[in-house]
């Protein structure tokens, strides 16, 4: 189960609205692992109204959460949990994530960035080299 998951192997760690919207997604998946459809695009109309809340009200997730109609989550169970490995090292992806397909998106990420540096660096060079403008 999702939310199980969430509360004894996750990392999301003690931040309030990574929990929240954890908890609102893993009762639209629970929903659907239990076929029941309709539950789940209830749940999923809501989370999105409790996510337009959350923003109209700056931030706060107190009436976003009655919104969403869900039970508060139990923060604690997420709390003790640090965005570190066994190991004692830094995590550097989800463990729900395929490590090969978080690669794929780190390459992605880069080639873009590298594409941005290339375009900043021919516009900069051609504004240096264009002759200058009469008067």
């Amino acid at each position: 189960m999702p939310i199980f998951l969430g509360e004894t192997r996750s990392r999301l760690g003690n931040y309030e609205t990574n929990i929240n919207l954890w908890w609102i997604l893993s009762g639209i998946v629970v929903a659907l692992q239990k076929e029941r459809h309709d539950e789940a695009l209830a749940r999923a109309l809501a989370g999105l109204g409790a996510i337009e809340q959350f923003s109209i009200d700056g931030g706060s997730w107190l009436v976003a959460l009655e919104v969403a109609m869900i039970q508060e989550p139990p923060y604690h169970s997420f709390a003790g949990r640090a965005n570190q490995s066994k190991m004692g090292r830094p995590l550097t992806h989800s463990r729900l994530v395929d490590p090969k397909i978080h690669e794929m998106f780190q390459n992605k990420i880069k080639a873009s960035d590298e594409a941005v540096e290339r375009k900043k660096r021919l516009t900069k060079r051609g504004a240096e080299e264009a002759p200058p403008k009469k008067q």
